[in-house]
This record gives structure tokens, sequence and C-alpha cells, in this order.
């Protein structure tokens, strides 16, 4: 007699998913090392870019693998920074203005000294230019997610903070528990803001041109800026059309199942009225590989957070406090001098100007305000109705998220030709352009916040 055997088609679903997810988590990976290896190669002093759809992918390849680099860098200083200032009531007088004074220097100002200094430290290496790039286009990322991250852990509930007392949780515990956990859905979509706004400084950086000197890097902004100067306005329709593709692809792939998973991190028990959902998100909560992947790191966690409640003879010793009072005070003491030196450098500066052109600077200060506020008002009339009609409504986020993210990458600089036309043909002047291209910038950050 014959057994019938059969097996379940769940299995091999299973099977093929985990086989798919494997395979593509060992391209990407093998990917970003390839492309990084090519960074030790000497740079082209004169960078050719071959322009066609045959030759695009590797551009954009590239273009994705720096702005990967500068958010993995963004996210980690922006959860080092806003823990450490939230941490002493003097840091947090010192760092948080520190944070937002830096904030206010435009990224392209930062571009020729970094650029410089880089090429200096590696000098005929190609790695100096890379590493410049990922630090300008961290620059243009770090900041709105730092202020997310020390926002949301300075405003977690009391009783929150009460239950963390009661089960007497160490601080590394409080952090991984309860401030990550908290600050999970504000960091999320400020990454996505960041990553959006990423797009523009990497085209800056990688078409970057000074004095006659070539410091071009093979990517999807210097393919744009080649075809542009061509005047190939197919190559620069491939070009943008790329670029909006990954977009799509990113936000399909990564940021809607991440919105997912850190829906379970929302306050409160109701849920919404119509929960987000990700045919993404679904696939990898089926996956048996990626639920064997986070258990081995939910493993290797609670691993370090139990070493964390072990006491150690060193740590407890007051050398120990000692010298960590010590290097706390010296770098408190570095950042009061770093201050007290610009500080001179300014009166020194300014001690140079005569009366008269004082006057007229905060004059033009005081213009500059006036267009700053009136572009955050336009900004705010638009913003907060539409944000709110987002937030409350998930089955038009579904639609709107990546028409939004896709509007916030593009280039403001590739606009501002066509404000300037339209201000040429209908009148305003440059009062008016000037601020619509700051609303270019800043709408996208109210909106996403």
């Amino acid at each position: 007699m014959r057994i019938p055997v059969s097996i379940s088609f769940e299995t091999f679903r299973i099977r093929l998913i985990d086989l798919i997810i494997f395979f593509l988590i060992v391209g990407i990976f093998s990917l970003i090392v390839y492309i990084a290896s090519q960074w030790g190669a000497p740079y082209e002093r004169s960078l050719e870019i071959e322009l066609g759809l045959q030759n695009i992918f590797g551009y954009a390849v590239q273009s994705i693998v720096r702005i990967f680099f500068a958010y993995l860098l963004s996210l980690i200083f922006s959860i080092w920074y806003g823990y450490a200032a939230s941490r002493s009531k003097i840091r947090e007088r010192i760092m948080i203005p520190l944070l937002d004074i830096l904030q206010s220097i435009p990224v392209l100002s930062f571009l020729p000294g970094v650029v410089l200094a880089m090429i200096a430290i590696f000098p005929e290496k190609r790695i100096g230019l890379e590493i410049a790039c990922v630090l300008l286009i961290f620059t243009g990322q770090v900041w709105n997610m730092t202020f997310s991250f020390y926002h949301s852990i300075n405003t977690v509930p009391r009783e929150m903070v009460e239950v963390v007392k009661v089960f007497k949780w160490n601080k590394f515990s409080k952090f991984l528990r309860l401030d990550l956990p908290f600050s999970a859905i504000g960091l999320v979509w400020n990454s996505m803001m960041s990553v959006a706004g990423g797009w523009f400084f990497l085209m800056a950086c990688e078409m970057f041109v000074l004095e006659g000197k070539d410091f071009r890097l093979p990517g999807l902004g210097s393919y744009i800026q080649t075809a542009a100067n061509k005047g190939d306005i197919v190559n620069v329709i491939y070009g943008l059309g790329t670029m909006i593709a990954l977009i799509i692809l990113i936000d399909f792939i990564i940021w809607r199942p991440i919105i997912v998973w850190s829906q379970k991190f929302r306050l409160g028990s109701i849920p919404p009225e119509e929960e987000r959902e990700s045919f993404v998100y679904n696939l990898f909560v089926s996956s048996v590989f990626l639920r064997r992947i986070g258990d081995l790191v939910s493993n290797v966690i609670n691993k370090i957070e139990r070493l964390y409640y072990k006491e150690f003879p060193l740590v407890r010793s007051p050398f120990f406090k000692v010298v960590s009072k010590g290097v706390s005070i010296s770098f408190l003491f570095i950042i009061m001098l770093a201050i007290m030196w610009a500080l001179f450098k300014a009166f020194y500066l300014v001690s140079s100007i005569s009366l008269v052109d004082i006057f007229l600077i905060i004059k033009a200060s005081f213009y500059s305000l006036l267009r700053v506020f009136a572009a955050l008002l336009i900004a705010l009339l638009w913003t907060l109705p539409v944000g709110v009609f987002i937030g409350l409504n998930p089955r038009a986020a579904k639609y709107l998220q990546g028409i939004v993210q896709i509007a916030a990458s593009v280039p403001a600089t590739a606009i501002f030709p066509v404000i300037i036309l339209f201000i040429i043909r209908f009148g305003g002047g440059l009062d008016i352009g000037a601020i619509l291209l700051m609303l270019l910038g800043t709408q996208w950050y109210l909106l996403f916040n």
C-alpha cells in the first residue's frame, strides 16, 4: 500500500522567500563592498562620464552607496548626540544651541573646504573625494534627525519613567527599552526626509568643479550635469527618471516596511482606523531566515544588556570615576576654547568694519529674517492641513508618501531657473524668488514632522 506524501505549498513558499531574501542580502552586501573597494583607486583629474542607458545603472548604484554611508553616519551621530545632550543640563545648554547654529550654515559653504581638506589628507586618492561627498551629504541629513531624537527622549511620559524606576532598569536598559522605541516613529519619518533631501547634496557633490579643477565623482549627479552641458535632453531625462525610479523603489522596499514596523511603538492601545500595510513587510515577516537573524541579534543585545548589570571593580573604583569626570571636563573645555576662539575671530572681523557697514548688515539681516518668516508662514499654511490629513489617513499616506519623497528629492537649483523665468514674465522681483527658493527646502521638513 502506497502512502501518499503531500507537502504543503506553504513550505515551498517560505523556502523560496528565504532563498530570495538570502541572495538579495548577499547581493546588496557584495555590491556595497565592490563599490567601496574602488574608493582606494587614484582619482581621475578629468573624469569622463559615458552617457547612455547601458551605463546609468552603474552610476546609480554608486550614488546609492554614498547616500547609504551618509545616512548610516547620520543615524549613529543623531542617537549619540541627542542622548548625550539630554543626559546633562550643562551639555544641553552648549550642544543644542551649537547644533542649531551648525544647521543654519548652508551645506554648500562647506563644500570647497571639506573637499580640499580630504584631498590634502588622501592625496591622489579617490577615497578623499568619496569621504568628502559622504560628509557633505551627512551635514545635509543629520540635523533634523538629531533634533527629532533629542525631542523624543525629552518628551517621554512621566508614567513611563516611573515604570523604569520601579523595575530598577539601568541607563542602558532605559535607552534600549524606552528611549529608542519611543523615538522610533519620529526618527523614521525624519530619516525619510533626510534621505530625500540628501539627493540634492549628492548631486551638488558629484558635479563639483573648482577653478577649472575637476573634483567630480561618477554618479547620477555628474551624469545629469554632463548630459545638460552637452545639451542632451534625452539623457537628462534618463538621469532624472532613474533618480525618481530609485526613490520609488527605496520607498517600496525600505521605507514602507519600516513605517509599518514602527507602528508597534505607537502610544495607546487603540489602533488607527486603518492599519498601514506593506507587501514587502509581510514577506519579511513570513521569512524564517530573517526571523532567525532577528533572534540572533536579540540574543546578542540581551547578553550585552546583562553585562551592564554586572559590577566591575574597575568601573566602581574612584580612579575610574576621576578619569571619566576628567574626560568630560576636558571635552567641555575644548568646546569652550573653540567658542572663545570663534568669538574672538568674530570680534576681530566686526572691529574692522565701519559703523555704516554694520548698520547695513543689520538692515540686510532684518530683511533676510522677514523672508525666512514669510517662507515658514507660507509653508505652514499648506503643510499643516496636508500633514494632518496624511497622518490620520493611512490610505492617503500610502499614495502620497512616495509623491512627497519625489518632490522633496528634486534639487531646488533645478526648479529655481523656472521660478526666475516666471518672475521675469509676470513680475515680483527677486524678493519673491528668494522666498520661493527657501520654501522649496523648508516646506518638506515641516510636512514630514
